[in-house]
C-alpha cells in the first residue's frame, strides 16, 4: 500500500506542477525561464541526449547542446525545436512518441513523462537558451562554422558594387574609384598631390602596364604630343601590346605555380620541355581580353568544353605543370592546393587529415575533389597544339633531333651490353658478396648506386641475387646445393668438414633432379680444393 499510496503522490505532483495551464499560472519572467532551464532542461538534455547529439557526436547530423543546432535540425531537414511549438518540434515529437515516422527516442530507454513534459513546457515558453561567450571554432559543428565564415571570410562573399562616397572636392576624381581614394585623404585631413607631369605619367604607365620604362624616343613623343587625349591614346596603345600580356601573366603564372622545371623528380627527367605553351597560352588570354569565367573553365577542363580550340589545350598546364612527387596522392593533393588557394581564396590541403580547423571545409569535400583529379590522367603524348612543319626551322631542328636520338639509342644499347657482360663475367663476384656477413650503411649503397665506375658492384644486381639465393641457395639443390652447403660454414669448420663433403659428393648419383648434383658442378667440385667455394661455381 506504501509503494501505491508513494506512485499517486508522485503523479499528484506531476499534475500540479505540469497540469494543463503549464508550469506558470501566469507568464514566467526572464528570471524564472533560467532557472528552470539550469535545473530542469539542461541537465535532462546532458543526460539523455548529448551521447548521441552532443559535442563528440552528432547522429544524423543532429546536435543538442546548442539552440542554432537545434533550430536547424539534422539531415531530414526539419527543425528540432521550434520555439513556442511543442507540436511543430521534433525532438517533441520523437521523445514523446508522436513523430508520423515512428521515430522513437531515446531509442533503448524512453523518457519519462514527467521528463517529456519539461520539454514539453520549455519549447511552449519559447526554448530559453541562455546567451554565452562566443564558442570557439571547434565547439561548433560544421554548419555553424560555415555559416559563420559565409558572412565573415572575404573568399565567400558575393560581388557587390559599393556606394561612391561622399566627398567634397568631387571634382578632383576622373573616374569612380578615385572617389575612394580621396575619401580616405580627406578623412585623414589630406589633400591630393599635384598631377604628375607627362615625363612621369608615361613611365608610371609603361612600368604599370609592360614592367618596361620608356625609350627617349617615347617620352619625347608624349611630351610634345598636343592632342588633348594623348593621355589615354597612350593607354590604349599600350593595352593592345603583346608586352601587356607578357607583363601581366607573370602574377596569374605565380598563382599557378608555373615552372620550366618540376621538383622532387630524383632521377629523373626534371624539364617540362613543353611548359612554355601554358605560359604563352595564358599571354594570349590577357591580350585577347578573355572573359575570366572562361578563362577559368578552360585551365580546368579544356578538354571537356566543347568548342573548345586545340590551342586551348595549352590551358590545362594549370594543372600539370607543378610539382611531381613520386606518388600520385601527393601529385592530387598539389592539383587540389592549386585550385583552391588560387580560385576559391581558402587552404583547404589540411582538410586532407581532418576537418579544416579554421577555414570551412571538412574531408569529405577534399576527397570529392581527390575522385574527380583521380578520375583524370596526363596522356603520354601530349597532343599537338600546332603544325610544326609551319614552324620557321623545324625541318633542320628534326634532323638534328633525329641523329641525337640515333645516337642516344645506340648508346643506351652499349651500356646495356656492358652491364650484361660485366653481370656475367663477375657472377663470382656477386656471389661472394651476397654471402659475405659485410653489410654495407644506406649511405654506401647510395654512393655505390652513383658510381661511374663500370667494375663496381651495382646494387639492384646485388639486390636480385640476393633474393634468387634466397629462394634457389638450398643444399639439395642440384646446381646450388654444393655452395649453400659451405656457405653456412665458417672457416675452421670448413677445414674440419670438408673430407666428408667431399666423400658425400662423390656418392651422389649423377642427374639434375632435387638430392642429386649437377655433373658440371659435381666434376669441378672434385677437382678443385674446397676452400675455393665460391670459384667453383662461378666457372
Amino acid at each position: 500500500m506504501r509503494g501505491v499510496a508513494r506512485f499517486s503522490l508522485c503523479v499528484a505532483v506531476v499534475v500540479v506542477i505540469f497540469g494543463s495551464r503549464g508550469l506558470w499560472a501566469q507568464k514566467p519572467s526572464p528570471r524564472q525561464l533560467e532557472v528552470f532551464f539550469e535545473q530542469k532542461v539542461r541537465p535532462l538534455l546532458a543526460k539523455r541526449c548529448w551521447e548521441c547529439h552532443g559535442p563528440e557526436v552528432q547522429e544524423s547530423g543532429l546536435r543538442l547542446d546548442r539552440l542554432p543546432s537545434m533550430l536547424q535540425g539534422g539531415h531530414s531537414g526539419r527543425p528540432a525545436v521550434v520555439p513556442g511549438a511543442p507540436e511543430k518540434s521534433r525532438l517533441y515529437l520523437v521523445v514523446s512518441g508522436k513523430d508520423p515516422d515512428q521515430v522513437e527516442m531515446p531509442p533503448e530507454e524512453p523518457l519519462a513523462r514527467a521528463e517529456v513534459e519539461v520539454l514539453r513546457t520549455w519549447i511552449a515558453h519559447g526554448a530559453y537558451w541562455p546567451k554565452s561567450p562566443p564558442a570557439s571554432a571547434q565547439d561548433l559543428s560544421w554548419e555553424e562554422r560555415f555559416a559563420q565564415a559565409l558572412a565573415r571570410h572575404w573568399a565567400l562573399q558575393p560581388l557587390r558594387r559599393p556606394p561612391l562616397p561622399q566627398v567634397k572636392h568631387r571634382h578632383w576624381a576622373r573616374v569612380p574609384w578615385d572617389l575612394f581614394v580621396l575619401a580616405r585623404l580627406e578623412k585623414a585631413g589630406l589633400s591630393p598631390s599635384p598631377q604628375a607631369d607627362r615625363r612621369t605619367l608615361i613611365r608610371r604607365a609603361m612600368l604599370d602596364l609592360w614592367g618596361l620604362p620608356p625609350t627617349p624616343e617615347e617620352v619625347e613623343a608624349f611630351v610634345h604630343d598636343p592632342r588633348p587625349d594623348a593621355y589615354e591614346r597612350l593607354i590604349d596603345r599600350l593595352l593592345a601590346s603583346p608586352r601587356y600580356g607578357e607583363r601581366w601573366a607573370r602574377h596569374w603564372l605565380d598563382v599557378a605555380r608555373y615552372a620550366d622545371t618540376r621538383g622532387y623528380a630524383f632521377g629523373q627527367d626534371r624539364r617540362y620541355p613543353y611548359a612554355y605553351t601554358y605560359r604563352d597560352w595564358v599571354i594570349r588570354a590577357l591580350n585577347q581580353d578573355m572573359p575570366y569565367d572562361r578563362f577559368v573553365k578552360l585551365q580546368l577542363a579544356a578538354d571537356l568544353m566543347p568548342q573548345t580550340s586545340t590551342e586551348d589545350l595549352a590551358a590545362l598546364g594549370f594543372l600539370t605543370v607543378g610539382r611531381k612527387y613520386n606518388n600520385r596522392h601527393d601529385d592530387i593533393d598539389d592539383q587540389i592546393d592549386v585550385v583552391t588557394r588560387g580560385l576559391l581564396g581558402l587552404t583547404v590541403m589540411c582538410a586532407r587529415c581532418h576537418d579544416h580547423k579554421y577555414d570551412p571545409i571538412p574531408t569529405e569535400d577534399y576527397y570529392s575533389l581527390y575522385g574527380v583529379f583521380a578520375s583524370c590522367y596526363e596522356p603520354e603524348q601530349l597532343p599537338l597544339i600546332g603544325d610544326p612543319h609551319q614552324v620557321p626551322g623545324y625541318a633542320e631542328f628534326k634532323k638534328e633531333l633525329d641523329r641525337r636520338q640515333r645516337e642516344l639509342q645506340t648508346f643506351v644499347q652499349r651500356k646495356h651490353q656492358e652491364v650484361q657482360d660485366q653481370a656475367r663475367r663477375r657472377v663470382g663476384d656477386y656471389l661472394a658478396r651476397i654471402l659475405s656477413p659485410k653489410n654495407d650503411s644506406l649511405l654506401e649503397n647510395q654512393l655505390a648506386a652513383f658510381s661511374l665506375n663500370p667494375e663496381d658492384l651495382r646494387p639492384p644486381l646485388i639486390l636480385a641475387w640476393q633474393r634468387y639465393w634466397r629462394r634457389w641457395g638450398k643444399k639439395d639443390h642440384p646446381l646450388w646445393g654444393p655452395l649453400a652447403q659451405v656457405a653456412r660454414l665458417s672457416p675452421g669448420q670448413l677445414a674440419q668438414q670438408a673430407p666428408q663433403l667431399l666423400r658425400t659428393w662423390r656418392q651422389l648419383p649423377e642427374g639434375t633432379s632435387p638430392g642429386q648434383i649437377n655433373p658440371l658442378v659435381k666434376k669441378h667440385v672434385l677437382a678443385e680444393p674446397v676452400s675455393h667455394k665460391l670459384e667453383l661455381v662461378s666457372r
